[in-house]
Order: C-alpha cells, then sequence, then structure tokens
C-alpha cells in the first residue's frame, strides 16, 4: 500500500512528525500493523532519511510476515544511514531469521562471491547464479 504525502505535509514542523510517529509506534504496539504502516509509509515520503519510521516500518512488515519486503526496506534505509545501529541490528535479525528457502540462495551467493574474489574473477557472482538456476 503506497502512500503519496501532499505537499503541505511535507512542509509540516518536525513536532508535527514526530507526533505522527508516536502515533504510528501507538498503533504498532496495540497490533494494529496495516494502520502503523501506512503512518510510516506517509512518514518516509515526507522524509525518506528519518530512520525511526523507517525501523518501524520493517518492524511492522517483519510482524506481518512480509519477509522479503522488510529486509529491502532494511536495505534501501542502510543505503541512507548506514551507519544507524537500530537499522543494522534489524538488518542482520532479518538475514538471520531468513526462511530456509532464502536461506539457501544467500549461502549459494555468499560462495559464489568467496569462490570468485579468490580466483579474481570480474564475473558477477548474480550472473552465475541465474545461469546456474536456469540450467
Amino acid at each position: 500500500m503506497a502512500v503519496r504525502a501532499s505537499r503541505s505535509f511535507r512542509r509540516l514542523p518536525q513536532g508535527v512528525l514526530d507526533h505522527a510517529l508516536a502515533v504510528a509506534f501507538r498503533l504498532y504496539r496495540a497490533g494494529r500493523l496495516g494502520e502503523a504502516g501506512a503512518v510510516c509509509e506517509s512518514l518516509l515520503a515526507c522524509d525518506r532519511r528519518y530512520w525511526w519510521p523507517r525501523t518501524l516500518y520493517v518492524s511492522v512488515l517483519r510482524r506481518q510476515g512480509r519477509w522479503r519486503e522488510a529486509l529491502a526496506a532494511a536495505r534501501d534505509g542502510l543505503r541512507l544511514e548506514p551507519r544507524q545501529p537500530e537499522l543494522v541490528r534489524l538488518h542482520a535479525d532479518l538475514v538471520a531469521a531468513a526462511p530456509a528457502r532464502y536461506t539457501s540462495r544467500l549461502r549459494t551467493l555468499r560462495a559464489l562471491v568467496s569462490m570468485n574474489t579468490r580466483r579474481g574473477s570480474t564475473r558477477s557472482p548474480i550472473s552465475v547464479e541465474n545461469s546456474r538456476s536456469a540450467s
């Protein structure tokens, strides 16, 4: 569910955005995950570098069982704020708790990267993995 913030919402003072984040957190704690996620998406539309709503949004997605989307949201956050400890922890937790069908692909990719590094190969490990899965 993508939420597009209006121009007037983007110009709201930081205190109002913080209040909206507090509301999202209360919704999350009350188990109203859809509403909490919608508020987080609106906050991210206002300021995509604001790490707090992103961490809450990742937590919402994880509790909804949307692991792949949660991991993507965590990676997006780390691209913007690579040293944010909470995002680093959430990303590590998601990777560690990956469902079995994803874990085997992650292990395969890590092995291919390691093998290519030892051989000095410049070929992308993703293309190697894709060619293997196609056969």
